[in-house]
């Protein structure tokens, strides 16, 4: 069984995490990829979470997982056989993943623009802070000012009004953004497939943010005249001391709320008229809730909240993330093969398909030798007009069976790139982001209002089906076949009861690609526990690395 990107090959002309997290996915995925480094190497060799000093042909650990399964080949871009070198791996190749910050990269005939000028049958991914073109093209950013640019900082940072600002740790964007120039290459390479043709993709790490890290702050705006926040305001209870240590409750519909009222004890704090927020109600109380969570331990409060269905976690950090047991159970954290510390895993599982396992890093150069003197068959130039149609999912129909976040975000992408996408609600239960936007119930048809649901539904269509009724779930078994693709992201209990899990819908369609997406995944003892994100950044560690010093 080989992994489905066998025989694809890849340049690395990248610097920093964006980059390096694009190549490592698809070479993750089976590619063949290539890091090209200047004789002083990627800078991320030398980097250090503690700031420890990297001796002298050693890596930083981050490297050593980044560059998991890559070749690495030293080009001294004042050596013309070596930057024939590098001319010679691209005219093979089938994408380049380049970003600015190597001396290699930074050559004029190696400017993305000029790569896909020379090389047009190349997909050429150009991951910037604000695209190879506009006004602010050539200006500098950091993580920090990217998401403050982005509108992130206020709307998801920990932030606090007498407080120099925060913005989420952990390098996010960057991770962010080096996903989305994995997903886009892939895309490409389909449209590829098809004409020959190769493209050249403007990756702006600021407009990858604007899509994931923000609530839409400017379609908020402009829908409803005001802005999403003007201030930072805390999410209850969310991360709270127990009795024991500390405990994560997310609270995200009125279902939910109401729910954590009578767990905490207090029905009376329940208002089915109120015109304010989930976010606002539980304000009014937090300091009750609080206390009441101190004197509980973490796992009473979490075994009740999940007998409430209320989204929980443990609270995640470097040292017990990778001994939770659902983490142990699904294999989340795996050995690195060269340096033998503990590394995330693959994020995702694909059912008949074998994704390459971490192979060890390359050290500096490693490969120059053998790769300067092979012998390599320069790809095709593409004949003829590319299609006329540039969208590489043209054609392509996907049953959008998704709510909230994170299933929303993933099937917009689809939908930006061509894809018919059919969003499938019911009445009785919408989007749950049609709920979230605090659109008092007294607006006119106040279901139709939300920002967030606008922004991230933007292409699509809409389809209203009741599974728990006989004709809708007929309607659905005809709706299946018709489509190629088919994401959700409910617990695999709903997707079970309803009789949708992979065999079923596959036995409608046989060649359908199913995506579930659940938040704990579809194994593991907590994969029935309802997630939102700010309960997954708690369990991971991603809360852990965001805020203040002094403060849980």
């Amino acid at each position: 069984m080989s992994s489905p990107l066998t025989g694809y090959t890849v340049v690395d002309l990248s610097s920093g995490i964006a980059g390096a997290y694009a190549s490592k996915m698809l070479a993750d995925g089976g590619a063949d990829v290539v890091k090209v480094e200047a004789p002083e190497g990627d800078p991320l060799r030398r980097w250090s979470a503690s700031g420890a000093t990297i001796g002298p042909g050693q890596d930083g650990a981050l490297f050593s997982f980044l560059a998991s399964s890559k070749r690495s080949v030293v080009a001294d871009t004042a050596v013309t056989a070596d930057v024939e070198m590098v001319e010679q791996l691209l005219a093979s190749a089938d994408a380049v993943v380049w970003s600015r910050g190597s001396a290699v990269a930074e050559l004029k005939s190696l400017a993305p623009q000029e790569l896909h000028r020379r090389y047009p049958h190349l997909i050429v991914t150009a991951i910037t802070p604000f695209g190879l073109d506009g006004p602010w093209r050539d200006r500098a950013a950091t993580e920090f000012t990217l998401q403050a640019w982005s509108g992130g900082a206020i709307g998801i940072g920990r932030g606090t009004q007498d407080r120099a600002p925060v913005h989420v740790g952990g390098q996010v964007g960057d991770w962010v953004s080096g996903a989305y120039a994995a997903a886009m290459t892939l895309a490409f390479r389909t449209r590829a497939q098809r004409d020959g043709h190769g493209e050249l993709i403007d990756l702006s790490m600021l407009e990858a943010q604007i899509l994931c890290l923000t609530y839409y702050p400017v379609t908020y705006f402009e829908m409803l005249g005001r802005p999403w926040r003007t201030e930072r305001r805390p999410t209850v209870p969310g991360v709270a001391q127990a009795a024991d240590g500390l405990v994560a409750l997310g609270c995200g519909t009125a279902q939910q709320w109401h729910d954590l009222c009578a767990m905490s004890g207090h029905d009376e704090w329940i208002d089915e008229g109120t015109e304010l927020t989930i976010t606002e109600q539980a304000n009014l109380h937090a300091d009750e809730l609080y206390a009441w969570l101190r004197d509980q331990r973490v796992d009473d409060v979490r075994d009740l909240a999940s007998a409430f269905r209320i989204p929980n976690s443990p609270v995640g950090n470097g040292e017990n993330v990778t001994a939770m047991d659902h983490f142990v159970e699904r294999g989340a954290f795996v050995r690195n093969p060269r340096d033998g510390f503990v590394q995330p895993n693959h994020p995702y599982r694909v059912s008949d398909v074998e994704l390459r396992a971490p192979a060890p890093a390359p050290r500096l150069g490693e490969h120059t030798d053998a790769l300067r003197g092979a012998a390599s068959t320069p790809r095709s130039s593409p004949t003829g007009q590319p299609d006329r149609d540039r969208l590489p999912f043209s054609g392509l129909r996907v049953l959008d069976m998704t709510t909230f976040w994170a299933g929303p975000s993933c099937t917009h992408a689809l939908a930006l790139l061509g894809a018919e996408l059919i969003h499938l609600e019911s009445t009785p239960r919408p989007d749950g982001t049609r709920l979230i936007a605090g659109i008092p119930a007294t607006v006119d048809q106040w279901w139709e209002r939300s920002p967030i649901f606008s922004a991230l539904n933007t292409n699509k269509k809409s389809v209203t089906l009741d599974f728990q009724t006989e004709r809708g779930r007929e309607l659905l078994s005809k709706l299946i076949p018709t489509c190629d693709v088919v994401v959700e992201n409910f617990t695999p209990r709903v997707i079970d009861q309803l009789g949708l899990d992979f065999d079923t819908v596959r036995s409608l369609r046989d060649d359908i690609v199913m995506v579930r997406m659940p938040g704990f995944g579809l194994d593991g003892p907590w994969k029935e526990h309802p997630a939102f994100a700010y309960i997954i950044e708690d369990a991971t560690g991603l809360s852990w690395l965001t805020g203040y010093s002094d403060r849980n």
